[in-house]
């Protein structure tokens, strides 16, 4: 994993790591809490990295949500929750927003090959970003126009930035 941090730097590339959920029984969801991580995120030498920590950390949204919070160099995407929480969606974007800042997280389908998870991913996560956006707007926490930017930056502006697209 150092070995991999010292590439990145090198080539000044981000490093994407996997998180949370996987297929079992290779994946163990016990070692695939993304505080697991906290020591090597918080080592000074890695701390210059853009560090992507794949699928979210799904389940452990809130943890993800505070690293992404606490350290300046990590990132997420929403992958492995939209694929596999399906109608929960909505629920998880909250969970994640409660900590993670707006131009931490990004979209990504994880679709793994299969045209109709990408498909099924991208509609339903529009769809639940909206509503999820919605509701900050009617209680007040911003306006319409902070709402879209917000959707824009989560659904590719985040991503471009990063990865420099």
């Amino acid at each position: 994993l150092y070995d991999s941090m010292k590439l990145c730097k090198k080539y000044n590339l981000p490093l994407a790591l996997h998180t949370g959920s996987g297929n079992t029984p290779m994946c163990r969801i016990r070692r695939m809490n993304p505080t697991l991580l906290h020591d090597f995120l918080a080592d000074e030498e890695n701390r210059t990295v853009p560090t992507i920590l794949l699928h979210c950390g799904y389940p452990y949204l809130r943890e993800m949500g505070y690293l992404c919070s606490h350290f300046t160099q990590v990132y997420t995407d929403v992958s492995q929750m939209v694929y596999h929480a399906g109608l929960c969606a909505e629920t998880g974007i909250k969970e994640l927003l409660e900590t993670c800042p707006f131009t931490k997280l990004m979209f990504a389908s994880d679709g793994g090959g299969i045209p109709e998870h990408i498909w099924y991913s991208a509609k339903y996560f529009k769809q639940a970003l909206s509503r999820t956006l919605s509701d900050y707007v009617e209680l007040n926490v911003f306006d319409v126009a902070t709402a879209e930017k917000y959707a824009r930056m989560i659904l590719s502006e985040n991503a471009r930035r990063l990865y420099k697209l």
